[in-house]
């Protein structure tokens, strides 16, 4: 037992740094929402400076292209380089604030991503260049005698760190509970708006949390530099923990977060002294200390994460736009023969390059898809590359090309899948997260263990052609050449019909917003999956490609650094169509720009830092990336040279619903049938005793309602009352008791999609489209949200589309001439109604509709209304949530009122008017019979 208690207070050296990573992350977080992957970096700059201060008495600063060090003395006393090391790193906080982070304050969150990440690519170079690569032993700070606890003899700096440690969390807390800057922050994370109002910067107190943040992080770097030593290479083993506390945490508490990082220190050393004893399983891989903060994060994140949104997070991304625009076959023999005829002709080292750029370019590939077109963040596409390198050298010997290949591939598609689980619950930079541990996790437990025994994979042939890369002093050879190519037109044709497919259009469903995705049908964690499966297939390809190419494989091509480069220049190209992955390979890493360029001026690690340079700029200025910006560009132009009407979308006139149902009926043949109309044997809709509890406040309590086909069921009541938890819990967005029915099939224990399959379909008062769709797509999304085989038609087929359905939709609410606009070009009004459209698109059997009219002047809610009521004389069930009681008592066969989450009156709208009890819930007190309809109005 005493050597485990050693052990663990041994780790508290590892584990103060891992919570001093966790705290400042924490405090950079609560000053601007963003979560810094290149937090370590930053401390580590500081640490670095305070020991060169120690040992030469030079300070280095951290700007490339400037002189980089200032003779300070030849002997700095320790307080004065503690100091200036702690100043240097907040100064490098703030700096990266105010030039980076406060230019994309209202970025979407995977430039800020992004730029993080080539904060950290930029930093980790500028440590290299400044202070070299090796690793420095650096004097003891704390002192290197040890004490005597309870019979052991534990080092004293060891103690000193964990003192220092609660000391400084305290500090934080004290910090943001009492100080009046640590208060503004806390109110900044609920409401910058008021903030501002109260004459507090919010740009001001951010720049304040980075420099403050990244101090504290560097202070116990610092302190723990004799311990752990000074590397550059070092900060990936720092990152991945510190972000476990940081989530740990929730990204909110610094005594968390410390207690957090603590923990892992001490529990990656206790399982570093158990593995040398007899009993361990000698089967676990070396690595398993490493993959502890993967671990964690992924528990901690499967336990507070959330299968889909919650009713008020902000689900719209505002991703880089997709352009859905098929590549077109005499672009593709005419680009397929350039590059053909271009090989021959250039020398061995431009071919090579070539062949890397080609390579580059279909795992950049996989990050169209699995960025680009479904938004979910990885940094785990190296590792899962190295996965397929790995298996093509180790398990397909003796097979032909394209077998070897495709196994491999599909090798890389388990890492991939499995990588990728976490997501189902969990989006955005907690998934970042979550890839980056896991590419650390698969490194540690994978490829370190199957590099061992020997990597280089078997000459590659088919049909008897040799296709080896290299046969003696003969580099870059043709028929390799011509492979690769083949290779990548192939996966540039299987992105581009999966991008303007069936699959295609539900991934940007699902990046656009999870809700109302599974809201119209959509399995939103099946189709996240597909998209890690496809996205990890293409990167096993290019894994395996790059295996062949260089003739042997190793670990450094695949670590995490390898895969935080691969994103760069993916993101610099741009992840949004196939011809970003195309520039992003012409000009990634070893590829034939840099093979020419470097003929040039010699580049060796300067091209890091221009890649690190040009993420960050790229995320401020372009963050469709380059493909996507000068396309932009382009297009633009020729707009401008056709007239400025060009594209100019038509205003509809008013539409007559009556009329629209009449000219649907005599529509094309194939037009589907409307739904089963009244008078069937079960009612459409059922609720009973349905009941909501958020924590410990019941939302809901007891609704029951029951709606009939051709009916239009009004649910009205004061703000608060309950209306949307009803709604929700009907349609399966948040946990409910009772009982839902619909067509008389028990659907209360369904996901919303499989609900949305069984008839009921709902709106959005905020319309929430997809706004990377047109609204044709919208439609053809919702009325086909695809089967298992959908990716299989996409490619080697065609997908069934109802276009039929859409169309009918679209006439029914009058506005099939917008079938080719997109959302953001429409009124609000419009955008109403393509809403219904949208829902109605499968023909529901019912169709819950929450607050269609909010937003709209009297005469645009009057004109929906009769919309309304023309779809429920259809046959469709109707529940209409509305704040506008006229609209409400004039459309509805049938009204239930809610206040406090309680019925208080349901029946006829006459009914409704002559209920006292209605009128006290409105308006306080019991009004005549008429006031009802006249005084309550939005």
């Amino acid at each position: 037992m005493e050597q485990y208690l050693l052990f663990a207070l041994l780790g508290t050296g590892a584990g103060a740094v891992f919570a001093g990573l966790g705290m400042g992350l924490v405090t950079v977080y609560k000053g601007s929402g963003v979560v810094n992957f290149a937090q370590a970096s930053m401390g580590l700059w500081g640490a670095f400076v305070f020991d060169e201060l120690r040992k030469t008495g030079d300070l280095v600063l951290p700007v490339p292209g400037l002189p980089g060090r200032v003779h300070l003395g030849t002997s700095i006393p320790l307080p004065m380089a503690v100091v200036v090391g702690l100043l240097s790193s907040a100064a490098l906080g703030g700096l990266v604030h105010i030039l980076v982070f406060r230019p994309l304050r209202n970025a979407p969150a995977l430039s800020k991503i992004m730029a993080s990440i080539g904060i950290l690519t930029l930093l980790q170079s500028l440590l290299v260049r400044r202070f070299g690569a090796g690793s420095r032993v650096v004097d003891p700070v704390l002192g290197s005698d040890s004490l005597t606890l309870g019979g052991m003899d534990v080092p004293q700096d060891r103690v000193w760190l964990l003192g220092i440690t609660v000391v400084v969390a305290g500090a934080l807390m004290a910090y943001y509970r009492w100080s009046m800057a640590g208060l503004a922050t806390r109110a900044g994370v609920e409401d910058e708006v008021a903030l501002s109002l109260a004459r507090w910067s919010p740009n001001r107190l951010a720049a304040l949390n980075w420099a403050l943040g990244t101090a504290v992080t560097s202070l116990f770097l610092l302190l723990a530099s004799p311990i752990t030593g000074l590397n550059p290479a070092s900060i990936g083993t720092l990152v991945v923990p510190g972000l476990a506390a940081l989530l740990v945490a929730r990204l909110s508490s610094v005594a968390v977060a410390a207690v957090a990082g603590l923990g892992l220190g001490v529990l990656q050393s206790e399982l570093s002294f158990m593995q040398l004893q007899s009993w361990w399983p000698r089967g676990l891989p070396s690595g398993t200390t490493d993959a502890v903060p993967f671990v964690v994060i992924v528990i901690a994140l499967i336990l507070l994460g959330n299968k889909l949104p919650r009713r008020g997070e902000l689900v719209l991304s505002r991703l880089p736009a997709v352009v859905r625009r098929p590549l077109r076959p005499k672009w593709v023999l005419l680009g397929t023969a350039a590059v053909a005829l271009l090989a021959p002709l250039l020398g061995q080292a431009q071919r090579n390059g070539l062949i890397a750029s080609m390579v580059f370019a279909v795992i950049a590939l996989s990050y169209v898809v699995l960025v680009g077109l479904i938004g979910q963040v990885s940094l785990g596409q190296a590792a899962i590359a190295g996965v397929a390198a790995f298996t093509l050298a180790r398990a397909t010997d003796g097979l032909p090309f394209p077998v070897s290949v495709l196994l491999s591939a599909l090798a890389a598609t388990v890492a991939g899948v499995v990588m990728g689980v976490p997501a189902l619950r969990i989006r955005g930079a907690q998934l970042a997260v979550v890839t980056l541990a896991g590419a650390v996790a698969v490194e540690a437990l994978f490829l370190r263990q199957i590099s061992a025994g020997g990597s280089e994979p078997a000459d590659p042939e088919l049909f008897g052609l040799d296709l080896a890369a290299q046969r003696s002093s003969e580099l870059a050879r043709l028929p390799f050449t011509y492979a690769v190519l083949a290779a990548l037109v192939l996966c540039c044709l299987l992105v581009s019909r999966v991008l303007n497919g069936t699959t295609g259009r539900r991934f940007l469903a699902v990046r656009s917003n999870e809700r109302a995705a599974a809201a119209v049908g959509i399995d939103v964690a099946r189709t996240k999956l597909v998209a890690f499966a496809l996205s990890s297939f293409i990167a096993g390809v290019g894994g395996a490609l790059l295996a062949y190419s260089r003739g042997s494989v190793s670990i450094e091509s695949f670590n995490y650094l390898a895969g935080i480069s691969f994103l760069i220049f993916a993101f610099i190209g741009g992840i949004t169509s196939v011809g970003g992955a195309l520039l992003a390979g012409l000009i990634g890493p070893f590829g034939l720009w840099y093979v020419l360029l470097d003929g040039l001026v010699p580049l060796g690690s300067a091209y890091e830092i221009i890649g690190g340079l040009g993420m960050i700029s790229t995320a401020i200025v372009a963050p469709e990336g380059a493909a996507g910006f000068y396309g932009k560009a382009l297009r633009n132009l020729l707009a401008r040279r056709k007239g400025p009407a060009h594209g100019a979308i038509e205003v509809p006139a008013p539409t007559d619903p009556t009329q629209a149902v009449v000219a649907a009926a005599d529509g094309p043949a194939g037009t589907p049938l409307v739904p089963t109309g009244r008078g069937t044997a079960h009612p459409a809709l059922e609720v009973e005793c349905v009941s909501v509890r958020y924590g410990g406040v019941r939302a809901v309590q007891d609704v029951s309602l029951v709606v009939r086909a051709g009916e239009m069921h009004g649910l009205i009541g004061p703000n608060g009352a309950g209306k949307t938890s009803t709604l929700d819990a009907v349609a399966g967005f948040c946990a409910s008791e009772g009982a839902v029915r619909v067509r008389g099939t028990d659907v209360g224990r369904f996901p919303p999609h499989r609900r949305y399959g069984a008839g009921l379909a709902r709106t959005w008062q905020a319309t929430e489209l997809f706004l990377d769709l047109t609204v044709r797509d919208n439609l053809l999304v919702a009325a086909g949200p695809g089967s298992p085989g959908s990716l299989l038609n996409d490619v080697v087929g065609r997908a069934r589309v109802c276009e039929d359905d859409a169309t009918f939709a679209l006439r029914l609410l009058g506005i099939e001439h917008l079938a080719d606009s997109h959302p953001a070009q429409l009124s609000t009004g419009q955008q109403k109604l393509v809403g219904v459209a949208r829902a109605l698109a499968a023909w529901p059997a019912v169709l819950l509709c929450d607050e269609p009219a909010a937003g709209l002047d009297s005469a645009e809610s009057r004109e929906l209304g009769r919309h309304l009521r023309a779809v429920a004389d259809t046959g469709v069930a109707v529940v209409l949530i509305e704040h506008d009681l006229s609209l409400v008592l004039q459309m509805c066969d049938e009204v239930t009122v809610l206040d406090f989450g309680h019925v208080i009156a349901q029946g006829p709208p006459e009914a409704i008017r002559r209920d006292p009890a209605v009128m006290t819930a409105y308006v306080g007190d019991a009004r005549p019979a008429d006031a009802l309809s006249k005084e309550v109005q939005p």
